[in-house]
């Protein structure tokens, strides 16, 4: 259980602060190329209500009712009950918040459970995003901001209702209300920073730092990371009503009356023979589409999802990585490295251990390169091993008095009952604990656990 302290804040009115831009743009067009290929997954042959992505190897499904996580790593679906509307964002590898018929729970794997935040929001919340462990939620009209255990609430202009959110790779923040505004997320609390005469019906961003938004006729506007606008057509396309993207991917999908297209570094390929109602995009920018035959995941690219650590994510003990290929009854090989060093894997299930005492302090990068008929992709995917917590060896003591003397007091034939003899054995210890090896007979140390004996060690032995 955690604690939430509720505040409410208003950003300043367009007229006080936030810049006000009556745009001029340059015109581009987009011209289609037809040579372009795709992969197409079946994740559920049911025709299903709704579907969302929680991680690129999760999906939260809507049938006939019942909510249900197919998670792909496992082959598992869990439900999690009966409602009819739903958003998720992954808070970290073990918990998920759900809104629940605009109610906030949190679920752990096993049960639901109200979220704390439950009883502090207002209103029912229809959204959410997540970001730089920062969630917004929204629903109702308002919109709200919990970082650090504090929930704030964040209005834009008096009497204007909250439609649409979504949040760039450099943290601002778009919002359809309906006009579009500007915010950032700052030190100081949520700031306007521009505010611009267009009234979209459909946004989305991309890893790059751009955003796209469509106003629902045959024109695309983009703002990229220095805040400069352009606006772009697609021949014939007649009036654009969707976009899809994700803050962490490449690929811009786009829907029009008259056709729809990927947008992808640069180049346009026209998506034909795959109809649908569009439904969301994973960070690996793969399109979800529920289509007659079922739930359908469209990719341009041999994309791979990471399983035991988020994006972004801080690697605190060892763990087993799995790694799930776009399309695997396809695929013709898959390496993955750590920065230079490539890792042994085990086939099918793809999976690795990474223990993270054998890396540097600082940020890392999974590299994983697959290859199929339609060629090589690289996917990269960061990731930390950071300083640990301060730790004493009065703290380990209570791990060795609890879980270890019993079998290395000071008679055993490995003695582990002072400070030195942990000192002289301790990367030992952290590889049979961290492999589960001990306690011998188990059950294992914690995660609490082994961060107390691995900060031990990083901190000097204090």
């Amino acid at each position: 259980m955690f604690s939430v302290l509720f505040i409410l804040m208003s950003c300043n009115s367009q007229e006080d602060t936030g810049k006000k831009v009556a745009l001029v743009e340059t015109m581009n067009e987009l011209s289609p190329m037809n040579d372009c290929s795709f992969l197409t997954e079946v994740l559920d042959e049911h025709l299903i209500d709704d579907a969302v992505s929680i991680v690129p190897y999760q999906t939260a499904i809507l049938f006939e009712g019942i909510i249900s996580i197919k998670d792909e790593s496992s082959n598992l679906a869990v439900q999690i009950g009966n409602h009819q509307h739903f958003d998720a964002v992954k808070l970290s590898d073990d918990i998920t918040l759900f809104t629940l018929d605009g109610a906030l729970y949190t679920f752990d794997g096993d049960w639901v459970v109200p979220s704390p935040l439950a009883s502090l929001v207002p209103v029912p919340i229809s959204n959410m995003l997540m970001s730089n462990n920062t969630v917004w939620l929204w629903g109702s009209g308002d919109l709200f901001i919990w970082n650090n255990d504090i929930l704030r609430q964040v209005r834009i202009n008096e009497g204007e209702e909250i439609l649409d959110v979504v949040l760039d790779s450099s943290g601002k923040v778009y919002v359809r209300s309906p006009r579009l505004s500007i915010l950032q997320d700052t030190s100081d609390g949520v700031e306007s920073i521009e505010n611009v005469d267009l009234l979209p019906i459909s946004m989305s961003p991309l890893n790059n730092g751009n955003v796209w938004i469509s106003e629902g006729n045959e024109r695309l506007h983009r703002r990229d990371s220095t805040g400069t606008w352009e606006q772009f057509t697609i021949s014939d396309s007649g009036s654009i009503h969707e976009i899809r993207g994700h803050n962490l991917a490449s690929t811009l999908w786009i829907q029009g009356d008259n056709g729809s297209w990927v947008y992808e570094n640069g180049h346009l390929c026209t998506l034909d023979g795959i109809e649908g109602s569009w439904l969301d995009v994973d960070e690996l920018g793969r399109l979800l589409i529920q289509t007659t035959m079922g739930l359908k995941r469209v990719s341009t690219q041999r994309s791979v999802a990471v399983v035991g650590i988020l994006n972004g994510g801080d690697l605190t003990v060892q763990k087993e990585i799995q790694f799930l290929p776009t399309s695997p009854d396809t695929l013709e090989y898959i390496s993955v490295w750590i920065d230079e060093q490539e890792l042994i894997l085990e086939q099918e299930p793809y999976r690795t251990m990474i223990n993270p005492e054998y890396l540097n302090i600082g940020g890392h990068e999974l590299r994983i390169i697959s290859q199929g008929s339609e060629g090589i992709t690289v996917s990269l995917f960061p990731f930390t091993s950071g300083e640990l917590p301060e730790s004493s060896w009065q703290d380990v003591e209570v791990i060795l008095d609890g879980k270890c003397i019993s079998c290395h007091h000071e008679m055993a034939l490995i003695p582990l009952h002072t400070k030195e003899l942990w000192n002289i054995k301790i990367d030992d210890i952290i590889r049979e604990v961290s492999d589960q090896s001990m306690p011998l007979g188990g059950p294992g140390l914690s995660n609490e656990d082994i961060i107390t004996i691995r900060a031990w060690k990083q901190g000097g032995f204090r």
